[in-house]
């Protein structure tokens, strides 16, 4: 297993706190593929392939796999590519990247000063600037082996242009209900004598 300290990544689809239907803490990653991040992501997949080769062989994890390789047993999409369900990927993959990495318990995330963040804080979106530290290692899913990525840490940091990803849940609860939020206002929205 690798450890892979990702720095100055993107987050999209960031589900941290909360498991999906699978019991599944997960983040979405992004990737600039100019940046020293994907330098340390290649690094720890490519520890990770040679203790795959030594765990399930030749076959599944070749001598001298081509990026092609490495990024269809990682599940890795990449800008101009198509997903798995042979879709191209979106168009904010630009220039990047990108994958899911999950967990089986909450993700412990931090802001810049070490403090935790919380669900639903606004800081947290998708586009957001953050430090991604993760495992990365060769495991079995069913009869399939792939390059695993499992959440540790993330810390959060100021900055990232929102990217629209086409979910609802993208959008601030602050904004969407702008025209109604009363000042002054009790929880209940009573207004004080």
């Amino acid at each position: 297993m690798a450890v892979a300290k990702l720095r100055n990544v993107r987050l999209i689809f960031p589900r941290m706190w909360s498991p999906n239907e699978n019991g599944k803490y997960l983040c979405g990653v992004l990737v600039a593929k100019d940046s020293p991040a994907y330098a340390e992501l290649m690094r720890a997949i490519k520890e990770a392939w040679t203790a795959g080769r030594q765990k399930f062989g030749g076959t599944s994890f070749c001598e001298n796999p081509t990026l092609a390789q490495i990024f269809n047993r990682a599940y890795i999409k990449s800008d101009g590519g198509l997903d798995s369900k042979g879709n191209p990927v979106p168009e904010y993959y630009s220039g990047s990247i990108g994958f899911t990495a999950n967990a089986r318990k909450p993700v412990a995330v931090i802001d810049v000063t070490g403090a935790p963040v919380q669900e639903g804080d606004a800081r947290v979106y998708d586009g957001q600037l953050a430090n991604v530290s993760m495992d990365i290692s060769p495991v079995c899913k069913g009869n399939n082996p792939c390059i695993g990525r499992y959440l540790r840490t993330v810390m959060v940091l100021s900055g990232g242009e929102k990217i629209d990803t086409g979910f609802s849940d993208n959008v601030s609860a602050v904004d969407e209900w702008a025209d109604e939020i009363q000042p002054g206002a009790d929880a209940f929205g009573e207004v004080p004598f």
